[in-house]
C-alpha cells in the first residue's frame, strides 16, 4: 500500500469514528469556548487592544483544546485496539502519519470556523471581513500545530503520562507556531498592510516544513519502539 493510500484510508477511517461517536470535535469545541469567553471577561477590551485580544484568545483556545483532541484522537487507536492492527499491516508509516495529520487538521479547522463568529461576538474584531487574511493564519498555523500533533501523539500511545508528554514536551515546541500566529492574526486585525501579515506567514510556512519533515523521519521509529 503506498503512502498516498494508506494517509487517505487513515484519514476516512478517523472521519467516520468521529462521525458515530463525537468525542473529540463537540468536547474540544466546548473547551475551547469556555477558553474564549473566559478570556473575554478577563481581558480589558477597548479599540487599540481588541485585535491583540481576539488573536491571543483564538490560538489559546486552539493550542489546549488541540492538546485534548490529539490525546484523544490516538487513545481511541489503543482503546478500540486498532494500533497493534496498524504495527502489523505492510502499509507506508508516513502514510499513517500524514493520515493522522489530516483528521486532527480538519478537526481542529472545525473548532477555529466555529469558534470566529464567537469571538466577533465578545472581541468586536472583523474575523469575516478580513477573512482572506485570517484563513490563511488558521491553515498554516492549524497545521503547524497537527504535524507536530501527529508524531507526538504516536509517543503516547503507549504511556500513562501522556497528558504530560504533550503538556511538557509538545507545547513548548509549537510555541514558535502560536507566537507567530498570532502576531500574523494581530496584523490582519489591525489592518496593519500586506507585508506585516506576509512576513510572519513565510516564517510559519518555515517552521510547517520543518515539522512535516521531522514528523514522517521519526514517525516510523516511534510507531516500532
Amino acid at each position: 500500500m503506498s503512502w498516498l493510500h494508506a494517509a487517505i484510508e487513515i484519514f476516512k477511517k478517523d472521519l467516520r469514528i468521529e462521525r458515530r461517536s463525537g468525542q473529540i470535535v463537540p468536547t474540544t469545541f466546548v473547551f475551547a469556548l469556555l477558553v474564549v469567553v473566559m478570556c473575554a471577561f478577563a481581558f480589558d477590551l477597548n479599540r487599540g487592544t481588541a485585535a491583540s485580544a481576539g488573536a491571543g484568545a483564538l490560538w489559546i483556545a486552539i493550542c489546549f483544546s488541540g492538546v485534548m483532541a490529539i490525546s484523544r484522537s490516538y487513545m481511541l487507536e489503543r482503546e478500540l485496539g486498532a494500533w497493534s492492527g496498524l504495527l502489523l499491516t505492510p502499509a507506508s508509516r508516513t502514510g499513517f502519519y500524514l493520515g493522522k495529520l489530516l483528521g486532527l487538521f480538519t478537526f481542529l479547522l472545525l473548532v477555529a470556523v466555529m469558534l470566529l463568529p464567537i469571538l466577533e461576538l465578545f472581541f468586536h474584531v472583523p474575523f469575516f471581513a478580513r477573512l482572506h487574511w485570517v484563513a490563511p493564519v488558521l491553515l498554516l498555523g492549524i497545521l503547524g500545530f497537527c504535524a507536530a500533533g501527529a508524531l507526538f501523539g504516536a509517543m503516547i500511545v503507549r504511556t500513562s503520562v501522556r497528558d504530560l508528554v504533550l503538556g511538557v514536551v509538545m507545547l513548548p515546541l509549537v510555541s514558535p507556531v502560536l507566537i507567530l500566529c498570532t502576531k500574523a492574526l494581530q496584523a490582519a486585525l489591525s489592518a496593519d498592510g500586506f507585508a506585516p501579515v506576509m512576513s510572519y506567514l513565510r516564517l510559519v510556512i518555515v517552521v510547517d516544513i520543518l515539522f512535516l519533515a521531522i514528523g514522517i523521519w521519526l514517525f516510523d521509529a516511534l510507531m516500532e519502539d
